[in-house]
């Protein structure tokens, strides 16, 4: 069995125990049914929605990639985490907390142009701390003019 083929029966699977239809899924993904509907048909589906549909049915990238057994969706990521993905999010990098099979937390990052990036969860946390503090600068800035 090729791969997307599996990947479309784990996605066709999260649905039915969901109870949605490919038209709710769309409109969650923001995309249109007939989207979904190739993705379905073909086993394809683009990098960055993976990580909208693991958040969408609350398990991890890696299962829904069929890459690990296990559900469950990463917990434990503190808010400022949160936050820092969300603006991430704003400027179009999809970030995806992962648990490796050895235990220790990764991020995947999904750049604008669909190139991934695999960090270590304290290479993330610097990252963050280093933009928070540049974005905190850079409003202070701007109040004190």
């Amino acid at each position: 069995m090729r791969q997307n083929d599996t990947l479309a029966k784990r996605i066709k699977s999260l649905m039915n125990e969901k109870g949605v239809m490919q038209k709710q899924l769309a409109e969650e993904l923001g995309v249109s049914e007939q989207t979904v509907t190739n993705w379905m048909r073909h086993g394809i589906f683009p990098k960055k929605n993976i990580g909208k549909l693991a958040q969408y049915f609350d398990v991890d990238v890696d299962y829904i990639l069929c890459k690990q057994q296990r559900r469950k969706k990463i917990k434990g990521v503190d808010a400022s985490v949160e936050t820092f993905i969300s603006l991430l999010s704003e400027i179009e990098y999809d970030v995806y907390p992962c648990l490796r099979s050895e235990g220790t937390l990764t991020y995947r990052i999904y750049t604008p142009d669909e190139k991934l990036v695999n960090i270590s969860a304290e290479e993330f946390n610097t990252i963050k701390a280093d933009t928070l503090h540049y974005i905190g600068y850079i409003l202070h800035q701007i109040g004190t003019e």
